[in-house]
């Protein structure tokens, strides 16, 4: 029977359906078989490493708390606004705008504040004030302009303007719209340009709760080049992940 369990070979039994039938009955079993193995090894390890999950989870909480408690006052209702006007909170701020992506650390005002204002600015709602044109689109070089603007006005402080390998503070902001490409909020116009993102998805719904939000903060970390973890993501994660996106489709 073993025999049979080759793919190649049973290819070649469709004149032969009993043959056939035993044969794809026995590589389901195999198959179903590495599955149940696969999932049971997964728990035992998501088992093992529950302390450190636990432990990870409290840490973005914390960090979360304490970055808000580090505003500026102008951050602050710069921070307040946006979550007024979109019904957002610091609980239930959705997970996507934590992560911190390439060049962020060049940027000393936390990213979940600078990155929430770069969706109020150039990704919500426009669909509708986009209608007219072609497809709606957010432009990488005014994020920059008005970036700098806000800089200016005391909205936005800066780490370093550029560091060691020559990195400036504002590729950040184009950078933040590349991590919205690789999950699907957006999606660049051409490989080779970077500077024109098609808008597939203009309202970025609000987390349920706190536990969600770090959650789908914990999932993004995988589209952020410069974040690394060392232990296997839990399956409640990914499961938080596939479920929050599923509602912004």
């Amino acid at each position: 029977m073993k025999y049979f369990a080759n793919r190649s070979t049973i290819l070649q039994l469709n004149e032969k359906p009993v043959l056939y039938s035993m044969a794809s009955e026995y590589l389901l079993c195999l198959e179903k078989e590495k599955e149940e193995r696969e999932e049971d090894e997964r728990r035992k390890r998501e088992e093992k490493n529950r302390p450190v999950y636990n432990e990870f989870y409290k840490s973005l909480v914390q960090q979360r708390k304490k970055q808000y408690d580090m505003l500026t006052n102008q951050e602050r209702e710069l921070f307040n606004h946006l979550c007024n006007k979109h019904g957002y909170s610091i609980e239930t701020l959705p997970g996507l705008f934590f992560p911190e992506i390439e060049n962020a650390h060049l940027i000393k005002t936390p990213s979940f504040v600078w990155q929430l204002w770069i969706y109020d600015q150039f990704i919500y709602n426009q669909k509708r004030i986009q209608s007219k044109k072609d497809f709606p689109y957010v432009w990488v070089p005014s994020v920059n302009e008005k970036f700098k603007w806000m800089k200016g006005q005391g909205y936005f402080r800066v780490e370093r303007i550029k560091d060691e390998w020559g990195n400036y503070y504002i590729f950040a902001p184009g950078d933040f719209i590349d991590y919205l490409s690789r999950i699907g909020i957006t999606k660049r116009r051409s490989f080779k340009n970077s500077k024109c993102h098609e808008i597939n998805v203009d309202h970025i719904y609000s987390s349920n709760n706190l536990q969600e939000s770090v959650l789908v903060e914990w999932g993004a970390f995988k589209y952020s080049p410069n974040l690394y973890l060392n232990e296997e993501v839990p399956n409640k994660v990914t499961t938080a992940w596939d479920d929050y996106l599923k509602r912004l489709k």
